[in-house]
């Protein structure tokens, strides 16, 4: 049932019409609503009245477009709503203003964006995160590669990782490996004091832990000897095979490192032991030279991407990106990498020319079509084709709609 209106004031301009107006303004009612109440208050209003005050503008506002809401006799950018703050001392009647909607905020630009999921604009307006990080709470974080776990920036294994073993920063100690998540003496060594030891060859631990062999004796096949045997070499009292030792692969004392590294092996003097997925061994430098491990992230490393020695191509890129072993560089405005070969293929870069590519035209893959076509042609993302004599192209529709 309707509210019966008050007795109008004389003499005074009546608030109703202004609370009538900002809501038509909001588009909180129609605009024939709108006329309908107005023409209710003037029948209340005594015709000795003073003219009331009704802004003309908002009832002759031309409608905003989709997407658009009117506020305040205009339209607000899209993205936005219409906002009446509260009244205060300073401001009893505040007049309703375009505002973001929570939780975006609005930037120098004039956009309203959320400062919280937005990687061009991350904690900051206009703070763009690096290729192959996201957005996450404000903060520009690293993604990782599926199997992969960001440790203080570095994607790592913690099933193999000796420096991240099991969980991030666990180490494993000096001379042990990482399997599983967790740390342990390689193959044919085995734990002495805290230290993985040979017990076949070490001459401090001959056999067994803590069984030192005397002076002037070598250890051999777990037994204290005066000599070494055949294809051996006395490394300090240890009888060795620097063929295949990888305390002394190649060398008295050159041992086979860990780094990145799930078995220690070494063959022919030269270290051969199994990576940490994601890394390779671009390097292996030979005795006398220090060994240094599976070296290079394979999977990140955009000079060797995928393989060693595979770098990703810059050709039409704009910031070069390696993720997962695959070459994923932001291109060039109106170029696209639409063949993305793996490797170890060699990276073609963003070798599609989208705005002119009439197989690739505006998207990988989005051919333009040939139905009653004289001559195919794409400009600027869209199809542009010279059509059969009696016909028309009246949609142009664009990527990623087929043409």
């Amino acid at each position: 049932m309707a509210r019966p209106l008050p007795t109008p004031r004389t003499r005074r301009k009546d608030s109703r019409f202004d609370d009538l107006a900002r809501a038509l303004a909001s588009e909180e009612i129609s605009r024939r609503a709108a006329l309908g109440r107005a023409a209710a208050l003037v029948g209340a209003i005594s015709l000795s009245s003073p003219l009331f005050a009704w802004p003309s503008s908002a009832l002759g506002a031309t409608k905003c477009k989709p997407g658009h809401v009117r506020c305040a006799g205009k339209c607000c950018p899209k993205g936005e709503h219409c906002f009446t703050p509260k009244p205060t001392r300073a401001h009893p009647h505040p007049k309703p203003r375009c505002a973001c909607l929570s939780p975006r905020e609005l930037c120098p630009d004039g956009s309203c964006l959320d400062l919280h999921t937005d990687p061009h604009n991350c904690g900051s307006c206009g703070h763009r995160c690096s290729s192959g990080h996201v957005c996450s709470k404000g903060r520009c974080t690293l993604v990782c590669p599926s199997g992969e776990t960001n440790c203080s920036g570095h994607c790592v294994h913690l099933a193999t990782d000796p420096h991240n073993c099991g969980t991030c920063g666990h180490a494993c100690p000096t001379g042990q490996t990482c399997s599983g998540g967790k740390c342990g003496c390689p193959s044919e060594h085995s734990l002495c004091g805290g230290v993985c030891v040979a017990l076949a060859t070490d001459h401090a631990n001959c056999g067994q832990c803590g069984h030192a062999c005397g002076s002037g004796e070598v250890c051999s096949g777990g037994n204290c000897v005066s000599n070494c045997g055949p294809g051996e070499t006395d490394c300090g009292g240890s009888c060795v095979n620097t063929a295949t030792s990888v305390s002394n692969c190649g060398a008295c004392g050159r041992a086979c490192s860990t780094t990145n590294v799930s078995e220690l092996a070494c063959s022919g003097g030269v270290c051969t032991s199994t990576c940490t997925a994601g890394y390779s061994n671009c390097s292996t430098p030979s005795a006398p030279t220090p060994d240094d491990g599976y070296e290079t992230h394979t999977d990140v490393d955009v000079d060797n991407c995928g393989a060693c020695g595979r770098a990703c191509s810059t050709t039409n890129v704009s910031q070069v990106a390696c993720s997962g072993a695959v070459c994923t560089s932001t291109c060039l405005t109106g170029y696209r990498n639409c063949s993305q070969p793996a490797a170890p293929l060699p990276d073609d870069g963003c070798e599609t020319h989208i705005d002119a590519d009439v197989d690739n035209c505006g998207a990988c893959g989005r051919a333009c079509s040939t139905s009653h076509v004289a001559s195919s042609s794409c400009s600027g993302g869209r199809c542009a084709s010279t059509c059969v004599a009696g016909y028309s192209n009246c949609s142009t529709p664009s990527a990623p709609t087929p043409d």
